[in-house]
């Protein structure tokens, strides 16, 4: 290389030379070459890059040179994710309107990245805090809630005290802190807008198998939805109702012992008269009420539960009058919020009715004579047993009596599939066959419960889509007509966080209201999720310029779906799968040509700092 030869100045010289040039603009679809849509997930405008940023760009970056240089027509398209908590904490850090911080943070940020050399498609870019990406945003939205996908409900939500703000469920970590401010979230019932995700449940795990994806991706969203297959039966009630209770494994209901209600049930409030040891039940019902989900379900903990003196229930298959607990360990936003006992098949039931001396019932036997394979907890020696066939038969009849007592007696759980035993007229029924059969004989119905909860969205919070509803003088919900979109956010309002909404605060956002639709009506006050608007992000960028759609069919179909997306482990069961949900329900309303966005995924590992916590 020659000494005077100056690097910075001939990069600088070839990278104006390319924007000048467009040389990586896509421009409109060339039916003669083969596509390539390649997919990064678009940043937070933070205001400068770091080493993650580009450990998360420059493989992809390489791999669209690879395939332009092979021919291919490829987008590879950036923009930026800038509302949400991070830019209105950094603006409220810096005492700074969020709006311009966020503004010279994309310009600088779009310098960096032109100084490395990047490939993206710039002529496809956008970013979420324009107007004219965010009037799509808020008309989606409002074909959603015409259509009964997004609605205003009532229930418990994670409350940050740090963000003075409701976060969704996938937001709150393992240890039931906010993943942006780590403060303990606190349980609080309010009104809250939803996304009917739940109804997208079963198309989204079993979508999942046409997904040129890594099996543990999809794993996690399936393990985060969480669809459990089993039955809804009815179990009478001593005070004159009945209670319905959903299990996987309704072949042992002869072997339910004791019904246990969530301590939120609403039949415990109910019929509090006839709980004799009300003041019990209600310091249980208040103690719990401060444990965060996981807490609740951790199977390592000692099981805790109070009876409800004077209530009682029974069992429809046998008649058998059972007593009835509350118990955290039950959750009431998962199934229908009871269960039915079965200690001799369950580990849970089984630590609980040790703990409380309930009876124990078994009423399932493994159909093998291999005991072993289903009961780990006994140990037999096979060494000897290897010296002759005849032998290995004897040690295994010796482990199969030792099970057998072990569980008839109620030393053991077994959890297994098998062949009914005190369990009347399906005595010798295969488990899995008796199911349904049971089922049937007391009148119940099979179904389906999972661990997703619909999506809630609102947040009471500054920067972020404003929700397009009004309310008329009765306080009925309105959707904000398209020609009134973008609903802009206005800019009068004091935004550091105090747990109302600063928009309440917004003098030009009720004079709007009232000039355009009456007097008395008043705007919704909260505004969205910043998953919301990455669920879309990658539609808009095939057709930035379209005034008159979200993204042309014509422009999907010549694009889509996403050939190869480049993203981070951290997003797997969100943004992944809320962009899946949003795109399915866009699809039922004949918006989008495709059902799923992207064939193929790929994660990227973290970087960690010196504490060992992620770049960010």
């Amino acid at each position: 290389m020659h000494k005077k030869f100056d690097s910075g100045a001939i990069e600088k010289k070839w990278q104006t030379a390319w924007q000048e040039s467009g040389i990586y603009n896509v421009g409109e679809r060339d039916a003669t070459k083969e596509k390539e849509y390649v997919l990064v997930e678009w940043p937070y405008p933070s205001g400068n890059l770091h080493i993650g940023h580009w450990y998360a760009f420059a493989v992809p970056d390489i791999y669209v040179r690879y395939k332009r240089m092979l021919g291919k027509q490829v987008i590879y398209p950036m923009g930026f994710d800038a509302f949400g908590l991070p830019a209105e904490n950094a603006a409220i850090k810096r005492n700074l309107d969020p709006k311009a911080w966020t503004n010279d943070n994309i310009a600088f940020m779009k310098t960096q990245l032109a100084s490395m050399g990047n490939a993206f498609s710039w002529d496809k870019t956008c970013n979420s805090t324009d107007p004219e990406y965010y009037k799509w945003t808020q008309w989606m939205f409002t074909k959603f809630f015409e259509n009964g996908i997004a609605y205003r409900g009532k229930g418990i939500v994670n409350w940050c005290p740090g963000c003075n703000t409701v976060i969704a469920n996938e937001q709150v970590l393992a240890n039931g802190t906010c993943e942006r401010s780590g403060d303990v979230i606190e349980k609080k019932e309010m009104p809250q807008w939803m996304l009917r995700i739940t109804k997208y449940a079963d198309r989204l795990v079993d979508d999942l198998a046409s997904l040129d994806w890594p099996e543990h991706i999809k794993e996690a969203q399936r393990q985060w939805i969480g669809r459990s297959i089993g039955a809804e039966i009815e179990f009478s009630l001593s005070v004159g109702e009945s209670v319905t209770i959903f299990t996987t494994r309704p072949d042992t209901l002869f072997g339910a012992t004791f019904l246990v209600l969530a301590p939120e049930h609403p039949l415990v409030v109910k019929h509090k008269d006839s709980i004799k040891n009300w003041s019990e039940v209600e310091a249980y019902i208040s103690a719990t009420s401060q444990k965060d989900e996981q807490d609740r379900l951790d199977a390592t903990k000692e099981k805790t539960g109070v009876k409800l003196d004077g209530i009682t229930a029974t069992n429809p298959s046998s008649g058998e009058e059972i007593p009835v607990f509350v118990a955290d360990y039950v959750l009431a936003g998962y199934g229908t919020g009871a269960i039915m006992a079965v200690p001799a098949h369950d580990e849970r039931d089984f630590a609980f009715a040790n703990k409380f001396n309930i009876p124990n019932r078994c009423v399932v036997l493994p159909s093998s004579e291999k005991f072993s394979d289903f009961l780990p907890g006994v140990s037999v020696s096979f060494s000897a047993a290897k010296k002759s066939e005849s032998t290995a038969d004897e040690h295994d009849r010796k482990l199969a009596k030792i099970a057998k007592e072990s569980i008839l007696s109620g030393d053991s759980v077994y959890s297994g599939q098998g062949t009914l035993i005190n369990s009347d007229e399906f005595n010798g029924m295969d488990s899995e066959e008796a199911k349904e059969a049971i089922v049937k004989k007391v009148g119940g119905k099979m179904s389906s419960t999972y661990r997703l909860r619909d999506w809630s969205i609102g947040r009471q919070r500054y920067w972020g889509v404003p929700i397009p509803i009004v309310y008329d003088p009765e306080g009925k919900a309105h959707a904000i007509p398209e020609e009134h979109l973008p609903w802009t956010l206005p800019e009068d309002v004091d935004f550091k966080p105090t747990g109302e909404a600063p928009l309440a605060k917004s003098e030009a956002l009720r004079t709007r209201t009232e000039e355009i639709f009456g007097k008395g009506w008043t705007p919704e006050v909260e505004t969205m999720d910043t998953f919301v608007d990455s669920s879309w992000y990658f539609l808009r960028y095939l057709d930035n310029k379209n005034e008159g759609g979200l993204a042309s069919l014509k422009k999907q179909e010549e694009w889509l779906p996403i050939d190869i997306y480049f993203g981070g482990a951290e997003h797997t069961t969100m943004h992944l799968l809320y962009s899946r949900f949003w795109q399915k329900a866009l699809f039922d309303l004949g918006l989008v040509a495709h059902d799923e966005p992207y064939k193929r995924r790929i994660n990227r590992g973290l970087i960690l700092g010196p504490d060992g916590n992620k770049m960010s």
